[in-house]
């Protein structure tokens, strides 16, 4: 699959949103928190809350702008100074994603120690973000 690195939970934050719920407020929050618990500092957690929402725009574009109706399935796994996001969306039909904006694959590699690009499998899309503190290593 890739190399995303394996997180040792301390403990993981499950929530499930709709893919067109503006703001996305509720995740940011929880990715603060989550954020702040793996110790990163305030500038990490910045950035982590901008991946989480680059994270659900890279699945939208992947599905190629799915039904109002359809979640999306956040994890946050949080570990000793890192913190990794998986996100998730049911796909009424498997193929290929569409292509992900070059502006939405560079923030998230400017961002985040690890970008996993949205990847088809199962009747879903799913893609992952790692983020993790400067200076500490996991």
């Amino acid at each position: 699959m890739s190399s995303v690195a394996s997180v040792s939970s301390r403990y993981a934050v499950h929530l499930e949103i709709p893919s067109d719920a503006p703001g996305g407020g509720v995740a940011r929050l929880i990715a603060a928190d989550a954020g702040l618990a793996a110790g990163l500092d305030a500038d990490e957690i910045d950035d982590l809350r901008i991946a989480v929402d680059e994270l659900r725009d890279a699945l939208g574009q992947a599905a190629g702008r799915p039904p109002p109706a359809t979640r999306v399935a956040l994890e946050f796994e949080v570990g000793d100074a890192l913190v990794r996001v998986q996100a998730a969306m049911s796909l009424a039909s498997s193929g290929e994603p569409a292509p992900v904006s070059a502006l939405t694959r560079r923030v998230l590699e400017v961002v985040t120690a690890e970008y996993e690009a949205p990847h088809v499998g199962d009747r879903s899309i799913r893609a992952s973000v790692t983020k993790r503190a400067v200076g500490r290593r996991a």
